[in-house]
């Protein structure tokens, strides 16, 4: 019966912080598309050329430049450094967070400018 209960616990442990972990995710690829908007996903959006998965749909991930996920100013700051990155025609990683969405777009936390 011990032997049983450990296992169940254990089993959990390692399902629970997995699950938690599964919202976030990395992705990369160039920039496409910029969008901003003045009461609409977020106010602003970018687009790759590549499709985001993890039930993010199509290409699209909100920066949150209203600020309802992040801290004020950190969506804008993402918009500066993605306009950089299309203008350089640089590659990107950016992190998804897939339980946090602007309508039904995913809403990033973090992008990164590839050299």
């Amino acid at each position: 019966m011990k032997i049983k209960a450990i296992g169940l616990v254990m089993a959990v442990g390692m399902i629970i912080p997995t699950t938690t972990m599964a919202s976030e995710f990395w992705k990369s690829g160039t920039i496409t598309r910029i969008l901003v908007d003045a009461k609409n996903y977020g106010k602003c959006m970018v687009s790759l050329n590549v499709s985001l998965g993890n039930s993010c749909p199509s290409t699209w991930v909100s920066l949150d430049c209203e600020a309802k996920y992040s801290d004020k100013g950190d969506g804008d700051r993402m918009l500066n450094i993605a306009l950089i990155a299309q203008n350089m025609n640089k590659k990107i990683s950016i992190k998804v967070n897939n339980s946090k969405k602007h309508g039904s777009y995913c809403v990033a936390s973090r992008l990164d400018i590839l050299k």
